[in-house]
């Protein structure tokens, strides 16, 4: 049975193989879990879980998951027509995007199904979290309409789309109907070359 974290409150701290924090969260997970989801060299590194509300956690679950790499994006893909398609779960693929250019991705659910999405570190140095990755994230469904939109909701100033839990950040990314669904990804600033990670899973229910 999943609780999806209705009451308790967490914190997770992951720390490289020196000792270093590399990344805290509290607030990225379902409802009130926490979740980090970064791209990281390898090597060795450990995951601290502390609870971040009043009382007792007297049991909880962690998951460790590494994400399969679907490779990087291929152009053109600027339209939904030309989206480059991505695989069911637990996936993730590089991107590029110059100034005033935008990426498109389709992914195909069965009927219940939600979707996280987010953007991460696309290149060694740049990070979520030092405010240099700033995307824009949308989510349509088959005919184009907007369902989702965010900016701002990762980690510093990365995106984030979650329909995932029973109280889902975003319903229209929750219980989907069976189909196709668009995810474009978008330069807040317009100027900059922005180089990213998209992560997506998809969850039943």
């Amino acid at each position: 049975m999943t609780l999806d974290c209705p009451t308790i409150a967490t914190k997770l701290t992951l720390f490289n193989a020196g000792g270093m924090k590399v990344y805290v969260d509290t607030t990225s997970g379902i409802k009130n879990c926490s979740a980090i989801i970064a791209y990281l060299k390898p090597g060795a590194y450990y995951i601290q879980v502390e609870k971040a509300s009043a009382g007792v956690i007297s049991k909880y679950q962690l998951q460790a998951k590494f994400l399969a790499s679907a490779g990087s994006e291929t152009e053109p893909n600027a339209t939904q027509a030309t989206a480059n398609g991505l695989p069911g779960t637990d996936t993730y693929i590089l991107g590029d995007i110059p100034a005033n250019d935008v990426d498109y991705f389709s992914i195909t659910v069965a009927a219940g199904q939600s979707i996280r999405a987010e953007t991460i570190e696309g290149i060694d140095g740049i990070t979520c979290d030092s405010n240099y990755v700033d995307s824009t994230l949308t989510f349509y469904n088959s005919a184009g309409t907007q369902l989702v939109s965010d900016t701002n909701t990762g980690r510093g100033n990365c995106s984030l789309i979650d329909g995932t839990g029973a109280v889902p950040l975003n319903a229209g990314a929750h219980n989907l109907a069976a189909g196709t669904y668009f995810l474009r990804v978008k330069g807040s600033i317009s100027t900059t070359l922005l180089t990213y990670r998209l992560a997506v899973t998809v969850r039943s229910p």
